[in-house]
């Protein structure tokens, strides 16, 4: 019903509810007793709040929980499982979902969510209950966001100014920041998946999106508006925030995004390198044994994993997902030593990278590394280590990842005089075994 992945999507429109309404086939009554004509006056009330004004949440958030009432109240009149209001749900009230859950049938108590809505849904008690939920969570995300309408996205000169303030910076640190211009990502209290390409143009930054999708777009539009209102103070106004699948007639990606994980994972693994060998064992459970490192699936368009190397000298990996998990995702955005992608086979070392868009670790970075794994004995015979800048192609540039050993890699960077960063105050240090 209610995508759980979006929960800063708005109640559905004016527009959205009418064209609901024709095709179930249901006529509203003048009676302003009618449930169904209660809803639809609440819908109208609130869609004529001015939406991109912090100072309107309060109200925003009020008439959103007045239209969940009133929405709870209709399917409890419907007599569907009872409807009985859970009063565990902060911020509003909500419904036994289990009467919903098989199409043309009443009841269904072995089911705890209803199915997802279908192209032309004719049930339209199933569109009552989504409503409810998107109002609910709405009104939650705006009592969040209440809280969060500060920093550089303030404006548009505010982030403009933190763009060039960070170009104008040339600090060489064995610590690596979130690139300026994906920092939206972090500071967005959902954490959708914001991913752009600041390039400099006679202090003119040009923004594009580098992964693309309606959020990534909808940032560029404030950003050439050069609008004073906050990013998302201003997303508020926009129409992605009103989009009911199945009801408006849009790109199918607009709805494809979810929310970039930030924080502690069940599946995120923690490396050891002992006698040659890498090992890993689960983060989140610190009493579980480690086992041979064997890398799965698919990260950046090649086998393996993403992994960061941590300020505390912590190895960590997990498998790489746009639009759910990044390198940013280990740490919550903080500074790290390295990042980029790795494939290892019965704990050898097959493949090494720094391909990070969210950190983009230059070679020195990536040398530390990679002089540490390769003094531990960790490369397997035929390793391969790929890197963007060693030979002064751009980072955007294909030619740039030009497959090394590792021991060809030290060569060049040798011929370079570059020198890896310092290690010895490693709190945490991954080689120093389980």
């Amino acid at each position: 019903m209610a995508d759980n992945k979006h929960p800063w999507r708005d109640v559905m429109s004016l527009d959205a509810w009418q064209k609901m309404l024709n095709f179930t086939k249901i006529a509203i009554g003048t009676n302003p007793q009618d449930p169904l004509n209660k809803i639809s006056q609440q819908l109208t009330s609130y869609h004529q709040l001015e939406k991109p004004n912090r100072d309107i949440f309060p109200k925003r958030i009020e008439a959103l929980k007045a239209l969940e009432k009133e929405a709870c109240q209709y399917l409890q009149e419907k007599n569907h499982d009872q409807y009985q209001r859970e009063n565990s749900h902060k911020g509003g009230s909500n419904v036994n979902p289990r009467s919903l859950a098989a199409r043309g049938k009443s009841n269904n108590n072995n089911a705890s969510t209803p199915p997802p809505l279908i192209p032309q849904e004719k049930n339209i008690d199933r569109w009552v209950y989504s409503l409810a939920q998107r109002a609910r969570k709405k009104a939650q995300y705006l009592e969040k966001l209440s809280h969060s309408l500060t920093g550089h996205l303030n404006s548009y000169s505010e982030f403009f100014d933190y763009l060039q303030r960070k170009s104008n910076s040339s600090a060489d640190s064995e610590l690596l920041s979130l690139r300026p211009s994906v920092k939206p990502e972090k500071w967005d209290p959902f954490h959708r998946p914001i991913e752009l390409e600041a390039n400099n143009n006679h202090q003119e930054f040009i923004l594009k999106a580098t992964h693309e999708n309606a959020i990534s777009y909808a940032f560029i539009v404030w950003y050439n508006s050069q609008t004073q209102k906050h990013f998302f103070e201003w997303l508020e106004g926009q129409p992605i925030c009103t989009l009911t699948k199945y009801l408006d007639a849009c790109d199918p990606s607009n709805f494809e995004f979810s929310r970039v994980q930030y924080g502690s994972s069940s599946k995120v693994r923690e490396v050891f390198i002992k006698n040659g060998y890498l090992s890993a064992k689960p983060l989140t459970e610190e009493k579980s044994q480690c086992e041979l490192l064997n890398t799965s699936g698919v990260a950046k368009n090649k086998s393996g994993e993403a992994y960061v190397w941590l300020k505390d000298g912590a190895l960590l990996i997990h498998s790489h997902s746009v639009g759910t998990f990044h390198h940013s995702s280990f740490n919550r955005g903080r500074k790290v030593r390295c990042a980029g992608t790795i494939a290892v086979k019965g704990g050898k070392i097959e493949r090494l990278d720094n391909s990070s868009g969210h950190y983009r670790p230059s070679t020195r970075h990536f040398l530390t590394l990679l002089e540490i794994l390769n003094e531990h004995n960790a490369f397997s015979s035929d390793a391969k280590v790929e890197t963007h800048d060693l030979f002064d192609i751009h980072q955007q540039d294909e030619r740039q990842r030009i497959p090394l050993s590792p021991a060809k890699f030290l060569e060049e960077a040798k011929k370079k005089s570059l020198e890896p960063y310092s290690v010895s105050d490693l709190k945490n240090a991954f080689f120093f075994g389980a």
